[in-house]
């Protein structure tokens, strides 16, 4: 098989890992995918027709073709006439790029682990396909004001990129732009920005924090002020300003999705809004949200961490059902309506204390907390529903309050732990309230 030969010294370039781009072994010379590409087409012509090569070992990478007459600096770059940088020859670990360069071609830089620091001139506006791709040792990246587009690719596979400062004259960034940059962590955007799903996909790192309107509109279903749907896919998502309701399901079964953004002005979360988002890790309700709906994050088992702010009403029915990872949460002193089965099956909750004001306990609104340890109830609290600590098997004592009217049936069923719990005068016990407890037993 015919080997490549590099167009400066004549030497043979060999292929990189991952096949971004070549290095000649005598000049160490860098080629680019396109050019490579154009070496190969050159080699597939008959002998007589190719443009000959005339290996010279002393020739200096200065010594380029006349073809690059037009490049700048000290011929690393090669750049057409119309601003187009299309080739980038070093081998330096610090590269600024020339000024008068408007475009950065496709591939020019692709798999160049050399670079460690990138300078972007002002006067750049599109980056395109795949340009910088495979920059492994590349770590921040600021880009200029007057960029406008970055195309897919664009940074692809910079696996050591961290932190990325884009300015706001950037309208669009393409879908994979950012792929695989494994360990992309902060994002300073501007407004505006329109970002096709999948830009930042898979990204394996902490959340990248966007500012506000990041993402596009064209994402998100909103009707009148209601985010009916979410039309995305990726993991970390910020809902619009202007939003004032979650609507039923809007991010049902969304699995990728790990962080969202709520913004304020939001006063309630919809039924089933997020229930499956099974990669979720943490949610902060923004002030002003009063209501969180049936089963709203219900099934959300990565969910780890939930803020609920002072003003929240009601919780209810099924709410945070089956949030395997949620170790604690803190209830507001304004909620008046803890609904049926509310934390059913949070096997992680180890403490739970309950704000003055509430009346009851939902039924089933604890059952099978296993980790359940410690529960601080109310003095207002009137009545325990059915099943309500059922099966809480780490639960060993509860002081119930003076003005408790009612326990209801198998309230603290296979509760075996539990077995110092004080009843108040005068309340009224259903069938099996205690079944399976040491209290049970003891009693009897």
């Amino acid at each position: 098989m015919a080997e490549l030969r590099c167009d400066v010294c004549g030497g043979t370039i060999q292929m990189q890992a991952g096949g971004y781009r070549g290095v000649c072994l005598n000049c160490r010379v860098v080629y680019s995918l396109p050019r490579l590409r154009e070496l190969w087409a050159e080699l597939q012509k008959p002998e007589d027709l190719r443009r000959r090569i005339s290996p010279d070992p002393d020739r200096l990478p200065e010594a380029l073709p006349q073809k690059v007459a037009e490049t700048a600096g000290n011929g690393e770059f090669e750049i057409k006439k119309d601003g187009t940088l299309v080739h980038y020859r070093g081998v330096g670990p610090h590269v600024v790029i020339p000024n008068g360069v408007t475009r950065i071609g496709a591939w020019s830089f692709a798999g160049n682990a050399c670079i460690t620091s990138l300078v972007i001139p002002e006067g750049v506006k599109v980056i395109s396909k795949g340009a910088f791709s495979g920059l492994t040792s590349l770590q921040e990246l600021k880009l200029p004001e007057g960029l406008e587009t970055i195309e897919t690719w664009a940074f692809s596979s910079c696996e050591n990129l961290t932190s990325v400062t884009m300015p706001q004259s950037v309208v669009e960034v393409a879908d994979r732009a950012f792929e695989n940059c494994v360990r992309l962590t902060g994002l300073t955007t501007g407004e505006g920005i329109v970002v096709e799903d999948g830009a930042f996909e898979p990204v394996q790192a902490a959340p990248i924090v966007l500012d506000a309107g990041f993402l596009s509109s064209e994402f998100f279903d909103i009707q009148d002020g209601i985010l009916v749907k979410y039309l995305g896919k990726t993991p970390w998502v910020e809902i619009p300003r202007g939003v004032h309701r979650i609507s039923m399901a809007a991010f049902k079964d969304h699995t990728a999705l790990k962080s969202v953004t709520i913004p304020e002005g939001v006063t309630e979360i919809g039924p089933e809004a997020f229930s499956g988002c099974t990669a979720l890790e943490e949610v902060e309700l923004p002030q002003g949200v009063t209501v969180i709906g049936k089963a709203a994050f219900s099934g959300c088992v990565g969910l780890r961490r939930v803020t609920i702010p002072e003003g929240v009403t009601e919780i209810n029915d099924w709410a945070f059902l089956g949030c395997a990872g949620l170790g604690g949460v803190e209830l507001p002193s304004s909620l008046i309506l803890l609904g049926k089965a509310v934390f059913y099956g949070c096997v992680s909750l180890q403490r739970i204390a309950l704000p003055e004001g509430l009346d009851t306990i939902g039924e089933g609104c604890f059952s099978d907390c296993i980790s359940l340890s410690e529960v601080i109830l109310p003095q207002t609290i009137l009545t325990i529903e059915a099943l309500a600590f059922s099966g809480c098997i780490a639960l060993k004592e509860m002081e119930l309050p003076k003005a408790l009217r009612s326990i209801g049936p198998r309230a603290f069923v296979y509760c075996g732990a539990l077995e110092r719990i004080t009843l108040p005068d005068g309340v009224e016990t259903g069938e099996g309230a205690f079944e399976g407890t040491l209290y049970a037993a003891l009693v009897s």
